[in-house]
């Protein structure tokens, strides 16, 4: 039997036993991570110095992860780590390199490279080869605080081949007076700047967007005056085509094109009270691609201050149907009250929200700082931290109990959900930076962040992939065959159950389907990697169908086109019976396209044909310098589609830049370039004749003066014309007058004063040439017919 004593012993001991329970539970919850169900963490780097930033991330392949490394406090550097080896390579030295942006395709990181952050230090545009595994420079160096901002806003933008980047680069004494856009190739050439009228250039506010045409072929981004109003510009990535799509607008701050390419979005204050404006309060905004139909999605202007709503655009989704932007309201103090973000419908306005943060009223306050939408466009992840508000009825609030948290909004459902939680103060973990989606969509990849000691700044970081909850159901196995089928063997066709292939012969497909009565709408699938049409065995309007594939399914005819540029003197012109005075030549009858009291109009001369003759007469002038070819080309082209040939002529000059400091004149080389570019689009007709649209430019140089630059001089003609096979159809009537005065003199004799006259003289001479284009198709085959006409194969 037990004394007193002992049973009070044996009281403490299971006491203590309860409370040390307790406590080790207490410790487990504490330093277990909240995962969502399905929810898996595996480490890929173990160093304690890897992390993420905007940008880096998952390649396009999702072989590879860009991302930074700490080597001290003041330095990093760049490495790719090989997801399938867990191998890390270096890409950049020592420093600090920043805003890496994997290209389009993968095989290229471009970056930004510093000796280290800091003013006086000079920063880099990098690229990494992925095949070579080579680092080099693409442009001259700029100051580090001229391209360098902490949440990476100036970074470089791929073009969608590849072979181009575009990047804000600053050209005056302050960063944010003036700036420039700039397109420089990848594998060198001189980089071009866009619209350098401009004050300022830039491209938004927020980086994550697209500043690119999905063809490549226009550059959006933002050009501001010099009194402070902003429009949308585009350009080709050449510098040319310059075009204003929007007015003068105060508060114009960020565009995004849409991936379909057919809309750009951007955030305005048009419309706004003028105390919006000032303080920046703007809608979001949508216009075609061409700077047509303008119109604002959203209306958050209001009288009543507590009442506003302004956005700042994020990005589109992938299928270009929402325009993700963040949003903020104000209280009657012109506070920030409410923040959040939305979903909008670009075609009916429909705001789709996914969280809204209600500040200074709710016991949970919500700061979203790193996001990223997943490549299939429809889930939204985000990083940030959550708290406890105390105070809210009286004193001072108060912040406590901060969760870091990864969660993803999901369009279809629209639902938010928390997939990891931790609690820093207790589990001494977080993640922060921004997360990066894999390209199947399954995974994360995220920075996960030890605290040592946050007082003293001292973490250890390293990358995680996240196994989002859906990944496991899609990967599940397809269920075995039965009833005796057996599974498709690679390289065997398989037919698929109750489909039939509708193989279109003489066009892409998509294009057949385009040509189809719409009553057919809806009732196929277009498999463009077999250049087929899928239809159901059973559909009723099956034979419907192939009849009128079978129809539209004819073979297209290709055509032969010859085009001759030439610059004929005015002797020239009368050698060859070319009289652009008069409406009566050896071509027959002339047809002005503008008022004839306009200086150098274009006109048609005519068709008529080119024979032996005229050839021959053509080249004797050409050897006694009344005619110059400009260009000759030769394309094939497919009847109703467009050929563009350009061709580049670039010259090295020389001419006086200044004056040193004993005022002995200063040589320097300039490197000027002119362009032919010729657009073309013949159409054979039911007739058998051609039509023929062109649209030609062509640009020379014209000489001033011996030390003067030449001026580049553009000439365009844009024409419909038809004719016959064979034919030649004549442009011309364009004439450039060239006028120069050369100084003669003789050494030393000639600058003496007052004899000097008598030791040099001047001649003036002047050239008057006529720009004229000989076009001329021809089928690229005999005997081929209209599509009408031909036999049913």
């Amino acid at each position: 039997m037990r004394t007193p004593a002992q049973r009070f012993h044996c009281f403490l001991d299971r006491r203590a036993l309860r409370w040390l329970t307790v406590i080790l539970l207490s410790m487990t919850v504490a330093f277990t991570p909240a995962l969502a169900k399905d929810v898996e963490l595996r480490q890929l780097t173990n160093d304690g110095r890897s992390y993420l930033e905007f940008g880096s991330g998952c390649a396009p392949a999702g072989d590879r992860v860009a991302h930074y490394r700490e080597v001290t406090e003041a330095s990093r550097e760049l490495c790719v780590l090989d997801l399938k080896s867990g191998k890390t390579q270096k890409v950049s030295g020592v420093g600090y390199p920043f805003s890496a942006v994997w290209s389009p395709d993968g095989s290229k990181l471009a970056f930004l490279f510093a000796n280290a952050a800091a003013a006086s230090s000079e920063a880099t545009l990098m690229v990494w080869d992925a095949a070579t595994g080579k680092t080099s420079p693409t442009a001259q160096k700029s100051p580090v605080n001229y391209l360098f901002s902490d949440d990476g806003l100036n970074r470089p933008y791929w073009s969608p081949d590849n072979a181009h980047l575009a990047i804000r680069l600053w050209r005056g004494d302050e960063q944010y007076d003036y700036s420039s856009v700039f397109v420089i190739p990848v594998d060198g050439g001189a980089r071009v700047e866009l619209a350098p009228n401009n004050a300022t250039n830039f491209f938004s506010e927020t980086h994550l967007i697209n500043v690119w045409s999905p063809d490549g072929s226009r550059i959006a981004f933002i050009g501001r005056d010099a009194s402070g109003l902003s429009q949308v510009w585009t350009s080709d990535p050449k510098g040319l085509n310059l075009k204003a799509l929007t007015k003068p607008i105060d508060g114009l701050w960020g565009l995004a094109w849409s991936y379909d390419g057919r809309q750009i979005a951007f955030t305005s204050s048009e419309g706004r009270l003028e105390d919006e404006r000032e303080r920046g309060y703007s809608d979001v905004w949508v216009m075609n691609a061409d700077g047509s139909n303008q119109h604002p999605l959203t209306d958050g202007s209001a009288r009543a201050i507590e009442h506003r709503t302004y956005w700042m655009i994020f990005n589109w989704t992938k299928d270009s149907r929402y325009v993700m932007a963040w949003f903020g309201k104000p209280d009657e103090k012109a506070d920030e009250r409410y923040n959040g973000f939305d979903f909008i419908d670009a075609h009916t306005g429909e705001i789709v929200n996914a969280y809204t943060n209600d500040i200074g009223t709710s016991d949970s306050f919500q700061s979203w700082n790193y996001w990223a939408d997943s490549w299939d466009g429809k889930r939204f992840a985000q990083i940030g931290s959550r708290y406890t508000v105390r105070g809210l009825r009286g004193g001072e609030q108060t912040r406590e109990d901060r969760r870091s948290i990864l969660r993803v909004f999901s369009l279809t459902d629209r639902k938010m959900v928390d997939l990891i939680t931790y609690r820093p103060e207790q589990d001494r973990i977080e993640v922060v930076s921004a997360p990066s989606w894999t390209p199947d969509d399954r995974h994360l990849v995220v920075t996960r962040r030890r605290i040592i000691s946050a007082a003293e700044n001292r973490y250890e970081s390293d990358l995680y992939l996240v196994t989002l909850p859906w990944a496991k159901e899609a990967e599940k196995p397809a269920a075995p065959p039965t009833d005796g089928v057996q599974p498709e063997v690679p390289g065997e066709k398989v037919e698929c159950a109750g489909m039939v292939e509708l193989f279109v012969q003489h066009r892409r497909a998509a294009e057949a389907a385009e040509l189809l009565p719409a009553a057919h709408g809806g009732t196929f699938t277009i498999d463009e990697n077999r250049n087929a049409l899928l239809v159901a065995e059973d559909a009723p309007n099956l034979e419907a169908l192939r009849k009128c594939l079978t129809a539209v399914d004819r073979n297209v005819p290709h055509i032969m086109v010859d085009v001759l540029v030439t610059e004929l003197s005015k002797e020239a012109n009368k050698e060859l019976g070319l009289d652009w005075e008069f409406a009566r030549s050896r071509f027959g009858g002339m047809l002005p396209f503008g008022p004839e009291s306009t200086p150098g109009y274009m006109l048609w001369q005519g068709v008529g044909q080119l024979d032996e003759k005229f050839i021959g007469t053509l080249s004797m002038l050409a050897q006694k310098g009344e005619a110059t070819v400009r260009a000759n080309p030769r394309v094939l082209a497919t009847s109703g589609k467009e050929a563009s040939i350009t061709i580049r002529r670039t010259d090295f000059f020389l001419y006086t830049s200044g004056v040193d400091w004993e005022g002995r004149p200063v040589r320097s080389r300039s490197d000027i370039s002119a362009d032919t570019i010729l657009k073309i689009t013949p159409i054979l007709l039911g007739d058998g004749r051609i039509s023929v649209q062109v649209d030609a430019t062509v640009d020379s140089f014209t000489f001033v003066g011996r030390d003067d630059l030449p001026d580049t001089t553009r000439r365009q003609a844009v024409t419909d014309v038809i004719c016959s096979e064979g034919e030649s159809i004549i442009i011309g009537g364009l004439t450039q007058q060239e006028r120069a005065t050369t100084l003669h003199k003789t050494p030393i004799l000639g600058d003496l004063p007052l004899l000097g006259p008598l030791f040099r003289h001047t001649r003036d001479q002047s050239r008057e040439s006529t720009l004229v284009m000989f076009i001329t198709p021809r089928l690229s085959a005999p005997g081929v017919v209209h599509a009408e006409t031909a036999p049913t194969q």
